[in-house]
């Protein structure tokens, strides 16, 4: 067609990460989520609650309207998890959602405790050589 080897490809592949920052942008608790760790750290590890209170704090000193936040826990825990895949693709942005099932230490008191750990993670490495090459052969 006279087009070079994975033009489609690399086309359709940015067409996807800008998808996935629109929606993050339409979102006011994922894109405050994402600016908290893109700007502000790198990673953050603690308890639910106390996460939710730096993210509100953080959008209260960044002029951020938060009216839109989930209210509960429950509900941003599940925001979180749905969010995952698109702020992983779109920003490089992990989050995991783990619970401490036997307590630290003899500290008792934190047994099934939800725990989020969240990270700005590194770009990708670029495809190997040999990935290239064999996508060339299907393009």
């Amino acid at each position: 067609m006279g087009y070079e080897p994975k033009t489609f490809l690399n086309a359709y592949f940015e067409n996807i990460g800008k998808q996935k920052i629109e929606i993050i942008e339409n979102d006011t608790f994922t894109e405050t989520l994402s600016k908290f760790i893109d700007y502000d750290i790198q990673s953050w590890m603690s308890q639910l609650p106390i996460f939710i209170q730096h993210l509100k704090q953080y959008a209260d000193e960044n002029n951020i309207d938060r009216s839109k936040f989930p209210k509960k826990t429950q509900t941003i825990s599940n925001k979180l998890r749905k969010a995952k895949a698109t702020l992983l693709e779109g920003l490089g942005i992990e989050i995991i959602i783990d619970r401490i099932t036997s307590g630290i230490g003899n500290n008792k008191k934190l047994k099934n405790t939800a725990i989020v750990k969240i990270r700005k993670r590194s770009p990708p490495s670029p495809p190997s050589p040999l990935l290239t090459k064999s996508l060339s052969f299907c393009a």
